[in-house]
């Protein structure tokens, strides 16, 4: 079988001026090969590290001579990334930052800090899985619940200076024995 592959046609040598709606056909790094409505061109990306394209968008191209630029996006279905060789801070020092989206938000990193003044988590769900969790508290542990269940598979340890625990109804501990000290 022969390995074949549709030739392109050839970039015209026209020396008008173009400013319109180009379809991404081919994408390589830093350029993409482009049908505009009388030409095929390649040309380089001028939207900065913020546009990946992908065959079948719609771009906004400008051109002149033998120059040809994508400026702008107008359609992009496909999956959309920022891409930056260093890293990245994202900094509103008189506002907000909000990010929304319809569907899930994913952060995968090998350590996250998250530090604030405040944090308030306020969801329908919210599932923990760890390894191992420790929780350090100075002040006040607080919570309320419709129900409560506690499953520990090995031994659970608790120290306090005083436990005090309050019932409406009977209290009932089941245990092979109870050691009363």
């Amino acid at each position: 079988m022969e390995n074949t592959r549709e030739l392109k046609p050839a970039a015209p040598q026209a020396t008008t001026e173009y400013l319109g709606p180009a379809t991404v056909l081919e994408c390589e790094p830093g350029r993409v090969y482009l049908e505009c409505p009388d030409a095929y061109v390649w040309a380089d990306l001028a939207t900065g590290a913020f546009y990946c394209p992908q065959p079948g968008d719609l771009v906004l191209l400008i051109s002149r001579a033998k120059h040809h630029f994508v400026i702008g996006i107008l359609k992009a279905d496909g999956l959309q990334r920022i891409v930056l060789p260093g890293s990245l801070e994202i900094a509103a020092p008189q506002g907000e930052i909000r990010l929304r989206c319809t569907g899930p938000l994913t952060l995968t990193s090998s350590r996250i800090h998250l530090a604030a003044r405040d944090v308030e988590i306020t969801a329908r769900w919210l599932w923990q899985r760890c390894d191992n969790l420790i929780q350090k508290i100075r002040a006040n542990f607080r919570g309320e619940a419709g129900s409560f269940e506690q499953k520990v598979e090995g031994d659970a340890t608790v120290e306090a200076g005083r436990i005090r625990h309050t019932s409406r109804g009977d209290i009932k501990l089941r245990g092979k024995s109870i050691n009363l000290n």
